[in-house]
């Protein structure tokens, strides 16, 4: 359960880590289109 967890906490942080990029460009690029 434990190793589970750890496994999920990371996933977490890779998904939000993802996300954030993702927003950053999601922002950026319209900028730049603009």
């Amino acid at each position: 359960a434990e190793q589970q967890q750890g496994t999920w906490t990371v996933r977490k942080a890779i998904m939000s880590r993802s996300a954030r990029v993702l927003m950053e460009g999601w922002v950026r690029v319209p900028g730049d289109c603009f």
